[in-house]
């Protein structure tokens, strides 16, 4: 379990790498008010996970900023019972 960006960014410059080959199940749980973590590199993610076939789920809640937000707990349950 990983709360962090698989970006690295600086301000609005964001970098994400090459997903590895061994990549686990991703659920991004993002918020589109976030400062630190602009919520277009969730969808860039989203985007490299989907082509290399990875499971994945992307919650965006728009008004929402850098916070664990109401429904985060119960999706992370909910996601860990569908991908054991």
């Amino acid at each position: 379990l990983v709360s962090a960006s698989y970006a690295t960014c600086a301000g609005l410059l964001c970098v994400i790498p090459p997903l590895p080959t061994d990549h686990a199940p991703a659920l991004i749980l993002h918020g589109g008010l976030d400062p630190i973590v602009p919520s277009w590199t969730s969808l860039v993610y989203e985007r490299a996970l989907i082509d290399d076939g990875i499971p994945n789920e992307r919650i965006l809640r728009p008004l929402e900023g850098h916070v664990w937000f109401e429904g985060s707990s119960e999706a992370v349950l909910a996601w860990f019972q569908d991908h054991p």
